[in-house]
């Protein structure tokens, strides 16, 4: 006996939507973001601690994070690491990356950094992108580790004493 398959999920009628919409060659960040950004513009996408981008922010937010990695020589299938909370900024730099063909990895923010050495050392990033929140954690990774030699702290505000203290110690480490 045959069984009538249940209705599809909306997540799975959406795959399969964009599964229609997107040739294989088309199935890449840069080509989805833009057809999105050109079908649904100024329609919220995605929103986090406040803030919120539409699909045509997220759109110009991948281009601009992923050429200011390629002014930093990173380029098509090298890897970047990435310890930031759930945030707008973890997208910014997953977004950034695969705009460019970059490979974002991401780390566990809860692991200590000691734990970080075996992945870092496995997927070796030629970067790793923090939050300052997190840039102790990303020092013994990049001096202790086989790569990175760079760390990128893309929230760090100089003006606020804590901040400022934690970059001069990862840059004394």
């Amino acid at each position: 006996m045959t069984q009538t398959p249940p209705d599809r999920t909306p997540a799975a009628r959406l795959v399969d939507e964009l599964a229609r919409d997107f040739a294989p060659a088309e199935r890449t960040v840069p080509a989805m973001l833009a057809r999105q950004a050109e079908r649904y513009a100024e329609k919220p996408l995605v929103s986090s601690g406040g803030h919120s981008w539409t699909y045509s922010q997220a759109r110009d937010e991948a281009a601009r994070f992923g050429a200011t990695l390629r002014a930093a020589g990173i380029e098509r299938g090298d890897r970047v690491a990435l310890i930031c909370s759930n945030r707008l900024d973890f997208l910014r730099v997953f977004l950034g990356c695969a705009w460019i063909g970059a490979v974002s990895v991401p780390l566990q923010t809860s692991s200590s950094a000691s734990s970080l050495l075996p992945i870092v050392a496995e997927t070796e990033p030629v970067l790793i992108a923090t939050s300052v929140t997190f840039v102790a954690d990303a020092v013994e990774p990049a001096v202790g580790g086989p790569a990175p030699a760079r760390i990128v702290v893309f929230d760090h505000h100089e003006q606020v004493d804590d901040e400022r203290d934690a970059i001069a110690a990862a840059r004394t480490a």
